[in-house]
C-alpha cells in the first residue's frame, strides 16, 4: 500500500491493533476533525476513547510487526502494523505536520494554540463544543483546582445551550495565563502611556521600544516584526521557544581530542539491570540517540562461529556482535559527526577476534581511525577526527614491541604526583586479582594482530609516567575520588595529552550511578555512566552535554556572581496521565549547583515557595544569588516538585552548564522526571 493511502486512511479512520499502557484490542484510528495535531483512538470492543498528541511524539520505532510511539512523558502507543508496511513514514509525516502548525500557531498566539487543542482533546462527542462535563475534564488537563460553584459560574458565564466553544475555551485561558507578572517590564519600555481600561489589548510598546527592550535586558539585538505590540504580543516573544534560557555556543575543534570531555556510556548494551537484563541493539540506539559518544561493548565467544555481546556468566540475554556494528553506523552519527569510540572488553578466542576484525572493516570501512605514527607526541585535534570511529583494545606488549620505536617525554611530573598515582595503582591492581581466567589479559603471542591493526586506543594500567599517548587506562568511580583529593594541578595537565576513563563499581548491579562531577574536576576524558538508567546523575550528565556531546575542557581564572529570578511556571502536571484528573499539583522549585566541589558546598540550597492548587501558572517570584569559584565546573539545574505530607513528586526538571545562560527574561522547558 501506497504512503499516502496510509496518510488518507490516518486523516480519515483506519482499524488497527493497538496496545496503549495495560489495554490492547481494535481501535478505530483518525486524525481529529479539527485539529490535526491530535489523533483520537477509539475502542471497537470497550466503550473508551483517548487522544494522542502528535507533537509529543518523540521516537517513533519499528519492529516487524509493529511501531511504537514514544510520548514526551515517557508514555507508549504500540501500533501493529498489519499488511501496511509504511505506516512508520506515515506517522512520521503527520508528526512533521502537527509540530509545523504548532510552530505557526504559537508564533502568532500560544493561548489560542493551547486552547485548540485542549478544546478538541476534550470532546468527547466530537461536536467542537464542551459540556460542562468536558470542560471539567479540560480543567484536569489545565492543573487547576477551582470550588464547584467557581467551575459552575464560569462555565454558564459563557455557555450557550449549556455548551462552550473554542473561542469561549480561549478566552477563559487568557484570564487564566494573563502574565501579570511580567507587565512591569513590559511597560517600562513602552513610549505610550496608558489611557485604555484594557492594559492588555492596548499597542503601547513600539517597534523602537522593543529594540531597546532586547539590547537592555537581553543583551542582544531584534528585529521588530510589527510597529507596534500589545502586552500578549509581548508575551508571545517571551515565551516563544528562540527566548530560551540556554544560549548554544560553537565548539572549538582545533585541540588534540584529550582536551575533551566525552559523553560515555557503560555496558551499553544493557536495557535495564545487569545481572538478569536484556542485552540488545536498541540500547545502543538509545544511547547514541541520547549523545553518547562512547560506547561499550563487552564481546565473547557466540554459537556458530559469531561473536556476540553481553554480560559474561549472568543471565542476561546476548545480541549479535554484527548487530551492533550495524546500529553503530547506523546511528553512531545522527546528532553530530564527533568521532565515535567502542570500548571493547575483549573475552573472545583469537579466531572470533579475527571474525569481529572482518566485521568491523565490512560494515565500518575507511570511517575506522588507523594510527599513522604510534611516536606521536599528542593526538589529533577534534576537527581531524570528525566522522572517525576508534577502537579500545587491550594492550599486547608483544604487538606494540615492533611499533614503538623512540620514546617523546609528555610532561614532567612532579615526584607527589607520581605517588599519587601509585595509591590508585595499587588499588587497580588488587582489584584486578578478583577477576576470572576467561576475564584476564590473553598471555605471549595469542592475538589478533588483524583486531590489533585496527585498535587506536590501547588498554594499559595506571601509570601516569607512560609517554606512548596512544595507551587509555579505566579505574573506578572509587578510585578517582583519591586522584580529586591530592588537588595536584599536574594531574589535569597530564590528562591534556592521555587518556582517563571512569566507570561505575562492579556492585552496581542495578545499574545504578555515581556523580560525575569530581571525575570532570580531574580532568577524565570518558566518565562512563549506566545512561540506560535514567536518574539523577544522567540528568546532571545531559546537562554538561547539552551545548554539545564533546566539551573543551577549561581552566577557571575567573570567579562569577549572579542572580536569577523564578519568575512563574505554566504547565506543571503529574507524570501519570491518571493522576491529572485525580489531583492538582501543589508546585515549588528547587535550584541547585553541581560541579566542583568548592562550590557544591559552599552553595545555598534554594527552594521557592509553595502554590497550592496551580500547577497552571504558578507564580513565584523567587531570586537566588549564586556565587562560583568554577563557573566552567559549573551546572545549574532546576527541579519542580509537588509537596505533599506523605511525600514530594518530582514534576520535571532541567540542567544546564552555567557557561551557556544567557542574561534577560528567559523561558527552560522542563523535561519529565524519568525523561
Amino acid at each position: 500500500m501506497q504512503q499516502n493511502q496510509i496518510i488518507n486512511q490516518l486523516v480519515y479512520g483506519a482499524k488497527f491493533l493497538v496496545s496503549h499502557r495495560k489495554s490492547k484490542g481494535d481501535c478505530l484510528v483518525f486524525l481529529c476533525p479539527q485539529e490535526t495535531r491530535l489523533m483520537r483512538f477509539v475502542s471497537l470492543t470497550k466503550d473508551e476513547s483517548y487522544c494522542i498528541d502528535l507533537t509529543q511524539i518523540v521516537q517513533i520505532g519499528e519492529s516487524t510487526e509493529k511501531i511504537r510511539l514514544k510520548l514526551s512523558n515517557g508514555d507508549y502507543v504500540k501500533v501493529y502494523k498489519g499488511a501496511n508496511a509504511q505506516l512508520h513514514q506515515a506517522f512520521e509525516f503527520l508528526v512533521e505536520s502537527a509540530l509545523e502548525q504548532e510552530k505557526l500557531l504559537n508564533d502568532r498566539k500560544q493561548v489560542y494554540s493551547l486552547a485548540l487543542k485542549l478544546m478538541h482533546k476534550s470532546d468527547d462527542n466530537m461536536n467542537s463544543k464542551l459540556s460542562l462535563q468536558e470542560f471539567i475534564f479540560l480543567l484536569g488537563e489545565l492543573q487547576i483546582e477551582l470550588p464547584e460553584k467557581k467551575i459552575l459560574q464560569i462555565f454558564k458565564q459563557y455557555a450557550v445551550q449549556e455548551e462552550i466553544n473554542a473561542d469561549n475555551i480561549y478566552q477563559i485561558l487568557e484570564s487564566f495565563s494573563r502574565k501579570d507578572e511580567i507587565y512591569d517590564a513590559y511597560i517600562r519600555y513602552c513610549s505610550i502611556p496608558v489611557k485604555q481600561q484594557d492594559k492588555n489589548e492596548s499597542k503601547l510598546m513600539l517597534a523602537a521600544d522593543i529594540e531597546q527592550f532586547f539590547l537592555i535586558e537581553q543583551g542582544q539585538k531584534y528585529n521588530p516584526q510589527q510597529q507596534s505590540y500589545n502586552f500578549y504580543e509581548f508575551c508571545n516573544i517571551i515565551m516563544n521557544d528562540n527566548n530560551t534560557l540556554f544560549l548554544p555556543t560553537p565548539l572549538d575543534l582545533n585541540y588534540p581530542i584529550t582536551n575533551y570531555l566525552i559523553n560515555s556510556s557503560h555496558n551499553t548494551y544493557v536495557e535495564a539491570n545487569q545481572l538478569t537484563g536484556v542485552a540488545s541493539t536498541k540500547a545502543y540506539i538509545d544511547a547514541f540517540q541520547f549523545g553518547c559518544k562512547c560506547v561499550e561493548l563487552d564481546c565473547w565467544d557466540g554459537e556458530n562461529g559469531q561473536p556476540v555481546v553481553t554480560h559474561g556468566h549472568t543471565l542476561m540475554s546476548k545480541v549479535q556482535f554484527r548487530d551492533v556494528i550495524n546500529a553503530v553506523k547506523d546511528y553512531g552519527f545522527c546528532l553530530d559527526s564527533y568521532p565515535i569510540i567502542l570500548s571493547f572488553e575483549m573475552h573472545c578466542s583469537v579466531k572470533q577476534q579475527d571474525i569481529i576484525a572482518d566485521i568491523l572493516v565490512e560494515i565500518l570501512g575507511k570511517s575506522i581511525y588507523i594510527i599513522d605514527d604510534y611516536n606521536r607526541p599528542q593526538f589529533p585535534t577534534l576537527k581531524e577526527m570528525l566522522g572517525k570511529v576508534m577502537i579500545k583494545n587491550k594492550e599486547n606488549s608483544h604487538y606494540l614491541e615492533g611499533k614503538i620505536t623512540k620514546i617523546t617525554e609528555i610532561t614532567q611530573l612532579s615526584k607527589s604526583m607520581t605517588q599519587a598515582f601509585q595509591l590508585v595503582r595499587q588499588e587497580e591492581e588488587e582489584m584486578q586479582k578478583t577477576f576470572t581466567k576467561s576475564q584476564q589479559v590473553e598471555d605471549g603471542n595469542k592475538y589478533s594482530k588483524k583486531l590489533l591493526d585496527l585498535t587506536s586506543l590501547f588498554g594499559m594500567k595506571l601509570d601516569f609516567e607512560r609517554t606512548f599517548i596512544w595507551g587509555i587506562t579505566s579505574i573506578s568511580e572509587g578510585s578517582i575520588l583519591k586522584l580529586r583529593d591530592q588537588k595536584n594541578p599536574l594531574i589535569r595537565e597530564y590528562l591534556r595529552h592521555g587518556f582517563l576513563r571512569v566507570y561505575p563499581k562492579g556492585f552496581r548491579f542495578d545499574s545504578s550511578n555515581y556523580s560525575p562531577c569530581p571525575s570532570w574536576e580531574v580532568g577524565a576524558q570518558m566518565v562512563a555512566l549506566n545512561t540506560q538508567t535514567k536518574d539523577f546523575h544522567v540528568f546532571i550528565n545531559h546537562g554538561r552535554f547539552l551545548n554539545s556531546n564533546y566539551v573543551l575542557k577549561k581552566d577557571d581564572k575567573k570567579t562569577l556572581n549572579f542572580e536569577i529570578t523564578i519568575i512563574s511556571a505554566q504547565n506543571l502536571k503529574w507524570e501519570e496521565l491518571k493522576k491529572n484528573q485525580e489531583q492538582v499539583v501543589d508546585p515549588y522549585i528547587k535550584v541547585r549547583i553541581c560541579g566542583h566541589h568548592e562550590d557544591e558546598k559552599n552553595a545555598e540550597k534554594w527552594r521557592t515557595q509553595t502554590i497550592q492548587d496551580n500547577g497552571f501558572h504558578p507564580v513565584f517570584n523567587y531570586k537566588c544569588n549564586i556565587k562560583l569559584l568554577h563557573p566552567n565546573d559549573a551546572i545549574l539545574y532546576f527541579q519542580a516538585w509537588s509537596y505533599s505530607i506523605l511525600g514530594d513528586s518530582l514534576l520535571g526538571q532541567y540542567s544546564l552548564p552555567v557557561s551557556n545562560i544567557r542574561k534577560g527574561y528567559r523561558i527552560s522547558h522542563m523535561v519529565i522526571a524519568k525523561y
